[in-house]
């Protein structure tokens, strides 16, 4: 199979009831396209893990489920796309957490950020383990050019003393939905909500 001609393509599955990642717990990799992915062990949880007995500040909420795929295909995108791609997402991620935080209120933390350090750790700790892993280094470097570059856009929207509006927010969520790869994990997301929805429907 020729390298150059191979993608690897996100599967988003949605969750069908409260669930968490425990990072406490041993992770499965594998080797996809040549490139080592740690595979995400999905545990039930309602204010504590139904699934294991690891404390609750090891698990970390998630709203869908990841799987991957290689195919015999380069991608569609140009790099300078994908390069495009990338700044308008975690430019906008950094408008979505500052409003959150300062604007909407409903967070202390930046969830963006937050689930950055994880991949970064992730992957570094693939990196310990697995010796063919030039591409996940590669990965780290790129990640950690993410968070530069986030951080300083956090710095700028933080000393922009324009409000954001929840119109402006709708119209940023907009343009991130264009993008085939996120829309298709917001869909998961929210089949996943109505679902849950849709049993707390029948419990009560």
């Amino acid at each position: 199979m020729n390298l150059s001609h191979i993608s690897i393509e996100l599967c988003p599955k949605p969750t069908l009831r409260p669930t968490a990642v425990c990072f406490s717990r041993k992770r499965h990799y594998v080797d996809i396209g040549h490139f080592w992915i740690a595979l995400d062990s999905p545990h039930e949880f309602q204010n504590k893990c139904r699934t294991c007995s690891c404390v609750s500040n090891v698990h970390m909420p998630i709203d869908y489920i990841l799987e991957y795929r290689a195919i015999n295909n380069p991608s569609n995108y140009r790099l300078n796309d994908i390069n495009d791609m990338l700044h308008r997402i975690y430019f906008a991620s950094a408008e979505f957490s500052h409003f959150l935080i300062h604007g909407a209120c409903s967070t202390k933390d930046d969830q963006f950020m937050l689930g950055l350090m994880q991949m970064i750790r992730t992957e570094k700790n693939i990196c310990a383990k697995k010796e063919s892993n030039q591409m996940n280094m590669q990965l780290i470097r790129e990640l950690e050019k993410v968070q530069h570059e986030y951080e300083q856009r956090m710095h700028e929207v933080a000393s922009n003393q324009d409000r954001k509006t929840l119109a402006i927010i709708y119209d940023q969520i907009k343009i991130i939905r264009s993008y085939s790869e996120i829309r298709e994990q917001m869909i998961a997301i929210e089949q996943g909500q109505k679902e849950i929805m849709k049993q707390h429907e029948v419990v009560l």
